[in-house]
């Protein structure tokens, strides 16, 4: 919270003056998408303002977060402490904010004294929590909320080297972005995880050619490109904004 406090945000206008402002919130993933979004504002038709903060982890507030390999991350923070988004809100005015924590959720949290991993269910109840207040915060300038589920992983090297059961822990991670969506008017839902990892199939890695996540977990150029083609039209949509 304290690095968006201190910055003032830059907006990439496209060239229409009616274009709906998006304001990108959450986590690395979001901010490499939206780095590139910025470069598409003519080609999306949108102008931009990116508030996303690397390893921002929304229970990072609660307790400390715990590596798979078991040490205690030091390089994390809650960036919707304080308040932040709803000073975001009302300052910036956005038309829709799109909200995604893309990191893998493989790891633990300390919670109320104890360890706690995503599906159980005081790490989903804790989440919901933070995301139900992020939306409020989001929605109370008026602007729309889209969530965006976040998408798991097919590659070996990757699933391996976590706890096993990482595609049921993004599963159900995603799952409570529907109940935050019921609660929070003007809160909806944009199913990116399906469109990148297919039920039934395995993720999406490459397109034409164009590697969409050079390191597996983050789209960056042409990849964040395609991703944001396919992604802002249905935010914008699901927004009722086009």
């Amino acid at each position: 919270a304290g690095i968006l406090a201190s910055v003032d945000a830059k907006v990439d206008r496209a060239i229409d003056p009616n274009a709906p402002l998006v304001m990108v919130v959450g986590d690395s993933v979001p901010l490499l998408l939206g780095a590139e979004m910025s470069q598409q504002t003519n080609e999306l038709g949108v102008s931009v303002i990116n508030r996303s903060v690397p390893g921002c982890h929304l229970l990072s507030s609660i307790g400390p977060v715990r590596r798979t390999e078991g040490n205690v991350r030091t390089d994390v923070a809650d960036c919707t402490a304080g308040g932040q988004y709803r000073k975001d809100a009302k300052r910036y005015r956005p038309d829709v904010s799109v909200v995604l924590f893309g990191e893998f959720p493989n790891q633990a949290v300390q919670i109320d004294g104890r360890w706690s991993m995503p599906c159980e269910s005081t790490y989903l109840d804790a989440t919901k929590d933070k995301l139900t207040t992020l939306a409020t915060d989001l929605t109370s300038a008026g602007g729309k909320v889209v969530l965006v589920t976040a998408p798991g992983s097919s590659l070996s090297w990757l699933v391996e080297r976590v706890e096993p059961g990482m595609e049921e822990r993004v599963a159900c991670t995603n799952a409570l972005l529907s109940d935050v969506a019921q609660a929070v008017s003007g809160t909806t839902v944009v199913d990116f995880a399906s469109f990148i990892c297919p039920p039934g199939q395995k993720c999406k890695e490459s397109v034409e050619g164009v590697n969409l996540r050079v390191d597996g977990l983050h789209f960056e150029g042409e990849g964040a490109a395609y991703a944001n083609r396919w992604l802002i039209p249905r935010v914008l949509e699901s927004a009722g904004l086009n």
